[in-house]
C-alpha cells in the first residue's frame, strides 16, 4: 500500500530517507547531535500514532515508552525511534506510511559581487 498523505516532520524524513543507505550508528549520532529533546519526542510520539493507526492493525509494535529529563534522553529516544523503523522495515511495511517532508527552509545569504 502506498503512502497517500504527506506529514511535515524533519527527524523523520532525514531518517528515512538516510535508512538502508547509511550506517544506523552514523545517522543516530546525527539525529542525537542536530535536533532537540522536543523535536525528537515529537518525532516519536508522531511515528508511533502513525502505526497505531495502520490499516490492518499492526501487532507486537514495540512499547511507547516515556522517557524522564535527563543526560541520555535524546540518545533513548532516538533508539526508540529508529527501532521502531527497523521493526516497520522487517514487517515490510515502511511504504504503509505517511511521507515524510522537512519544512520548506529559506536561507538568506548576503550576495557580493566578485571584484
Amino acid at each position: 500500500m502506498a503512502a497517500s498523505t504527506n506529514c511535515v516532520n524533519e527527524v523523520l524524513c532525514f531518517l528515512l530517507n538516510n535508512f538502508g543507505k547509511v550506517p544506523k550508528r552514523d545517522i543516530l549520532s546525527t539525529i542525537i547531535g542536530f535536533y532537540d529533546e522536543t523535536e525528537l519526542a515529537d518525532a516519536k510520539q508522531l511515528l508511533f500514532h502513525i502505526v497505531e493507526d495502520l490499516e490492518p492493525k499492526v501487532t507486537d509494535v514495540p512499547r511507547y515508552k516515556i522517557r524522564k529529563e535527563a543526560m541520555n534522553k535524546r540518545r533513548l529516544d532516538s533508539e526508540d525511534i529508529f527501532g521502531l523503523v527497523e521493526f516497520l522495515d522487517k514487517r515490510q511495511l515502511l511504504t504503509s506510511l505517511l511521507t515524510f517532508m522537512r519544512p520548506i527552509l529559506v536561507v538568506y545569504r548576503e550576495w557580493r559581487p566578485l571584484t
